[in-house]
């Protein structure tokens, strides 16, 4: 009986491993973007007048009368003249005072 021998003894394998990466990272980022135009589109229809929160519909008329304003109106008109007045004299008094300083400058 013959013996066969192996003509390479050490039995030398070797072994390539590929790891492929495919896309599709994005997706995530797609739905959260997705999802924030949606939130801002539906804000902006409530904003805007697209939802009726129960309001009346119906045309009626409001009518407000306040009685004895008259004094309280011409009293803040003499007050807003005499803020007027006392503005009109710092400035007056303003310039005076920049006129002074302006000789004593020149002296």
């Amino acid at each position: 009986m013959s013996h066969q021998t192996d003509q390479n003894p050490n039995h030398d394998h070797t072994y390539i491993e590929r790891t492929e990466k495919r896309g599709g990272g994005g997706t995530g980022m797609a739905l959260l973007v997705g999802g924030l135009v949606v939130a801002v589109g539906v804000l902006f229809w409530v904003v805007t007048g697209g939802f009726d929160f129960g309001t009346a519909t119906g045309g009626s008329d409001v009518n407000v009368n306040v009685e004895g304003s008259e004094g309280a109106v011409n009293d803040a008109a003499g007050a807003v003249e005499d803020a007027a007045g006392a503005v009109e004299n710092a400035a007056e008094n303003t310039a005076g005072a920049a006129e002074e300083a302006a000789d004593d400058a020149a002296n």
